[in-house]
């Protein structure tokens, strides 16, 4: 919905997703958020949300985690035959989005501060995802 969103009605969709995180922003976020959120996700979950990122997306993003959870995501990922439905990877992508705005939420933070932090620092480049 948000993709066809972005194409039929792009100042619709900013707005939304400085209210309602979306996957596609995870570079954007400050690394520290990114962490904690993947702290509270198990290796499956990152696994099934990650399936599809080119490496050199998935790369910044995974040294947000300890090295050896890193390497294990990226063994299972790399792993042949490892395959995902695209309802599992969507589930997991908003799970991880849902987690973003509980830890932020946690916080007494909301995404809009998140955005303004985004701006602030002139970072508003999103990943071109696969799937």
């Amino acid at each position: 919905m948000y993709g066809r969103m972005k194409n039929e009605d792009p100042t619709s969709a900013d707005a939304v997703r400085r209210i309602i995180a979306q996957f596609e922003d995870i570079n954007a976020y400050p690394g520290e958020l990114v962490a904690s959120v993947m702290s509270l996700m198990d290796l499956e979950e990152i696994c099934k949300a990650f399936f599809g990122v080119p490496n050199e997306v998935r790369a910044p993003i995974f040294s947000y985690l300890p090295p050896k959870r890193a390497k294990m995501i990226e063994r299972d990922l790399e792993a042949p035959g490892f395959n995902v439905a695209f309802t599992e990877m969507a589930a997991a992508r908003r799970a991880f989005c849902l987690k973003l705005e509980q830890v932020l939420k946690s916080r007494g933070q909301t995404m809009e501060a998140v955005w303004t932090e985004i701006d602030a620092r002139g970072q508003q480049n999103s990943l071109k995802l696969v799937g």
